[in-house]
């Protein structure tokens, strides 16, 4: 469903946030998986379920501990509006 080339994961660390009463025992994680187009619903909803579950289970010590809001948010990305320049499909095929 999802190729292994085209998949990439990136963490941004914020500096500067607050956090609804500006506590700072208080933290957040907010994931943003984006897709491209023409998966059916019941796959996308699988892919969350599971992600969010992925997160949720590797979370649950800091969220037994301390504030902490997860989410995760699932867009869908036009072809018709990215351009890509990849030659990782062809190298993960070759071995």
């Amino acid at each position: 469903v999802y190729p292994l080339g085209g998949i990439r994961v990136r963490a941004l660390r914020c500096e500067h946030y607050c956090i609804a009463d500006g506590r700072a025992d208080a933290a957040f994680l907010h994931a943003n998986l984006k897709i491209a187009t023409g998966r059916s619903e019941v796959v996308k909803k699988a892919t969350g379920h599971a992600i969010f579950m992925l997160i949720k289970e590797h979370f649950a010590d800091a969220f037994e501990q301390s504030g902490l809001a997860l989410s995760l948010e699932l867009n869908e990305f036009s072809e018709a509006g990215t351009w890509k320049h990849n030659n990782l499909h062809a190298r993960l095929n070759a071995h």
